[in-house]
């Protein structure tokens, strides 16, 4: 489970608003890979 640490781990490095919106993401379909690195894409394209 890899893939599910590495996007905890950048919830928590990410602004407060966005890593509660992974997290709460991960609490409710932990199984939507795609869509969570769907969203780790458009954060890096923010910075």
């Amino acid at each position: 489970m890899s893939a599910t640490n590495d996007v905890q781990g950048w919830a928590w490095d990410a602004p407060p608003v966005a890593g509660d919106t992974v997290r709460i993401l991960l609490e409710e379909d932990i199984h939507h890979g795609a869509e969570i690195g769907v969203l780790r894409d458009l954060h890096r394209r923010r910075q």
